[in-house]
């Protein structure tokens, strides 16, 4: 008479505990590992657009992140030829940054405009970038910031003038009254000369 084994369930039962056990883990630990990356503020927009063409140069640029900002925030809008038109401090509010930009009055090419940010999220997250944009027409410079510096240089010119004038009348009189000394001395000593001659 054959004995076949005696074989116990318990075993199996603790690998399909085991294997559910892992099952209902792996969601929670992918998604405890999710939560730190998604923590951290990203660049939603911007306005410009990155790579976008604008006919001319805008007043202001807008950048758009996914969560609020911390203040302050730091925004460098750069011509082409390395001039910066960024003006005043970035504005925040809430998870949006304006930063004004002004020609100051320059003539500024046409061409690739290089936008800068570093901002700080709301959980203390250092977050910067770059991106471009596209300006078609050049910026003419401020006519009366024109007329302003001629007169400026006008009015440096014509004192650099009368201040070589008045240096040349100084000298002529100056020459002169070593003149008129000499002269008077001279005649002195020729009449004391010939007063004592007699």
């Amino acid at each position: 008479m054959n004995h076949r084994p005696v074989t116990s369930s318990t075993p199996r039962r603790r690998l399909a505990t085991l294997a559910a056990l892992l099952v209902a883990l792996v969601p929670g630990l992918l998604l405890a590992t999710a939560l730190p990356a998604s923590a951290h503020a990203a660049l939603v927009s911007s306005d410009p657009a990155d790579a976008s063409s604008v006919e001319t140069l805008p007043d202001e640029v807008t950048l758009e992140f996914n969560e609020s900002i911390a203040d302050p925030a730091y925004v460098v809008v750069t011509a082409p030829d390395g001039v910066r038109v960024n003006s005043g401090d970035a504005a925040v509010a809430g998870p949006q940054v304006t930063q004004a930009l002004d020609a100051q009055g320059l003539a500024l090419p046409a061409g690739t405009y290089t936008l800068a940010y570093r901002v700080v999220s709301a959980d203390g997250h250092p977050i910067s970038g770059e991106q471009t944009f596209e300006v078609e027409t050049p910026t003419v410079a401020d006519a009366d910031a024109d007329a302003a510096d001629a007169a400026q240089t006008d009015e440096t010119a014509e004192g650099a003038g009368n201040g070589d004038g008045g240096d040349a009348l100084s000298t002529v009189l100056l020459v002169a009254g070593v003149v008129a000394v000499f002269g008077l001395g001279g005649a002195l000593v020729l009449r004391a000369r010939r007063g004592g001659s007699q």
